[in-house]
This record gives C-alpha cells, structure tokens and sequence, in this order.
C-alpha cells in the first residue's frame, strides 16, 4: 500500500480549528447501503449501514485548520499532499490498514496529533488458527482472592480458609483443571528462582500445567517516572513467569480515565506495551492484554494492533465489556485472544450465558486456555459445579 493512501472511501475536507473533519468520499456511490444508522458516541460521529459491523466514516476533531488544497484523491481513497501538516498525516496514518474502521475515543486516539505520530496504527494481524477449537479449562487464583495471606507482597490476614499457590494447584488437581493461573497478587514477597522451580515441580507432579501469570500493571499514567517504574515492574514479572513455566502473562493497557486525563498518553502505552513485548518475545511469553479499565473493544482492539507484536494478543474477560452488547465485543475480539478468562457473571450483575459464550470461541476456533475466574462470595462451594459445567461445554 502506499504512503498516505488507505482503502477505505474516505474524505475530503478539514474544518476550521475546533469543528470536526468528515472522512466520507465517495460513500454515498458505494452499492447496497442504506445509510440510516447514525451514532454518537465518545467525542465522534459515525455512519453505519444496515448489515455492516462498524462505521464507515467518522468525523474527527483535529483541533487544526487544513486547506482544501492540501486534499487529494487517489482511485476511491485519498491522501494528505506532502506539505501538509504532520498531525494530517498522521490521521490517514491512524486509519492506514484496517478493512474498516471503528469509533473511538477521540482524545484517545486522535485527540493528540504528537500522539498519532509517535504511534500510528500497526498493520499488525494475528496469524488465523487452523483447524477446529481446543478450550482445555482452568481456573484462576483470583478465584481464591479472599483466602491469600499475601497481597501484592505484603501479609495480610485471609478471611476463612486459607490458601497458599501449592494448595491452589491442589485444587486444580483435585477437581479436573488442566491448568492453573497463578496470579501474581498471591506470592509472598519477593519469591525468587527456588520458590518457582518447587512451585513448577510440584504443578507437573499433579498433572497441572502453569497456564499463565497476571498481573495488575497501569500504562495510563503518561510518561514520567512512574510509567518507567510500571514498565520495569511488568518486565521483572516476565521473568518470574519464565521460571515459573507460565507461557502467558496477563497485562492491563491501563484505565480509560487515565488515558483521558491527558493527549500523548496512548503513544506512552503503546511505546511502553512495545518495550515488554520485545522483552517477552526473547523469553518466548505471551503478553495478553485485558478488556479491563472501562476500554472498549473497539480501543482495546486498536491498542493490540498498533502494538503490532507476535507476542502480544487480547486475555479476553468476558465479565469486563462496557457496551450493551458484550456477547458481540467478546466475538469482535475473540480471534486476537491469547487467553480467555469467563466469568460467571456479565457486566457483574447479569448471568453469564456460558454455553454462548464457548460457542462463540468455537465459531471462531479459538485454540487455548479458557480459565475460570471466579468473582463471587463462595468460591469453595460453587466453583466445582462451574468447572464441571465448563469441562462439559469445552470438551
């Protein structure tokens, strides 16, 4: 593809300073649409025809003044002329690679033209899966949160029965869990390489794989110190789940609030998310990152492409979609996962439809761990029946 040019029927014109730019050439010669539906939702507005899954134009807040001049088309796209400025370029940079494109947050995304600049939307595309679905069934330790008497290195009193990471793969064990997740939060403080290679030892003695680690990292807080710190905190994590066997770590981007609060935070997370995927990529770990923080799927799933890493891909929760439809952000996300965790529960409050749920990984012949996180008061008691009831749908 070239420079500046995107396949997409996209616009023509750029507003004064504060009013919106409209990317919509050629749409209305485009056969079969009925352009009826209209939305307006995080700081854009968008077209959608009937039958289709995404816009197919958006208008944009650059907060610049572009000359019409400065517009040229090229065969149903177009392109920004060459001395135009380098925030217009980065627009058709941001938009550059997808087949369609999709409503975000503008202050996002766009809101910052540095931003756009100093990360622009990746051509990245994880490789499609062959054959048919493989949904072997774990469980989470967060599962089990109440009951650790570590929390992010510190001790603390459990309520009820205790548990430490070796009774948790007991657990696993005891009731029919191929794998085990151990979350990072439940480790006594600063466990080193003997810890994790009886830890490991102990898992493969009981016939139950390490399926991965998680951890509670924030990429949003906008470059700084704090930011280095998390980026540093995120790749020791890496190592231990190395040690620990775990082919898989669960990140979060960070929290749309954050991530609003001021432009260029997007690019610090993508540079940062870019710096632990190369370390990941040598030590041969998946990073995963969570539909967590009130994100989208649409951001989540333009934050993993503009990462564009082999080894970066989506821990797909199924309790943590925003929109009023989740069953269609799970599937929309489903073929970037490289990790799902089900939650009983939709949206906390709303019981989970399981069965649709595995049918949809099946449909999209997701291939890898589907784990149990469990976010209610008995784990104990009701967590057997849940695992059942996966092993039945997964099998």
């Amino acid at each position: 593809m070239k420079e500046g040019i995107f396949e997409d029927s996209l616009a023509k014109s750029f507003s004064p300073r504060e009013r919106l730019v409209v990317l919509e050439s050629n749409l209305l010669r485009l056969p079969g649409r009925d352009w009826v539906h209209r939305s307006r939702r995080h700081g854009f507005h968008s077209s959608q025809g009937f039958g289709q899954e995404a816009p197919e134009w958006l208008q944009v807040d650059l907060g610049e003044v572009y000359p019409i001049d400065m517009i040229s088309s090229h065969g149903g796209g177009c392109r920004i002329a060459p001395r135009a400025s380098q925030a217009g370029r980065s627009l058709l940079a941001l938009a550059r690679g997808l087949s369609k494109l999709v409503v975000m947050n503008r202050r996002l995304f766009v809101g910052s033209a540095a931003a756009a600049a100093a990360a622009p939307l990746g051509l990245g595309q994880f490789p499609e899966r062959k054959g048919e679905a493989r949904l072997p069934v774990g469980l989470a330790a967060y599962s089990f949160r109440d009951h650790f008497s570590w929390m992010k290195g510190k001790a603390r009193k459990p309520r009820g029965e205790e548990m430490d990471m070796f009774g948790f793969v007991n657990f696993c064990a005891e009731h029919g869990c191929h794998g085990a997740e151990l979350t990072s939060y439940f480790f006594p403080a600063d466990p080193d390489a003997e810890y994790f290679n009886r830890l490991k030892r102990h898992a493969f003695l009981r016939g139950v794989d390490v399926c991965g680690t998680a951890i509670g990292n924030d990429f949003s807080m906008g470059k700084g110190a704090r930011l280095d710190g998390e980026v540093v905190a995120a790749k020791k994590w890496l190592k231990k789940a190395a040690l620990m066997g775990a082919p898989h770590v669960r990140f979060f981007a960070g929290t749309g609030k954050g991530f609003a609060a001021e432009d260029g935070r997007v690019g610090d997370a993508v540079a940062a998310l870019r710096e632990c995927a190369a370390y990941a990529g040598e030590l041969g770990i998946f990073i995963g990152i969570e539909n967590h923080g009130a994100i989208t799927a649409e951001f989540l799933l333009g934050l993993v492409k503009e990462v564009n890493s082999p080894w970066v891909g989506i821990n797909l929760d199924s309790g943590n979609f925003i929109s009023d439809e989740p069953y269609a952000d799970f599937e929309r996300c489903a073929p970037w996962a490289v990790n799902v965790q089900l939650k009983v529960h939709i949206r906390r409050n709303e019981p989970a439809d399981l069965p649709r749920l595995i049918g949809l990984l099946r449909k999209t012949r997701y291939q890898g761990y589907v784990v149990l996180e469990y976010e209610s008061g008995k784990p104990f008691e009701e967590i057997p029946g849940y695992l059942r009831t996966l092993r039945e749908l997964c099998g």
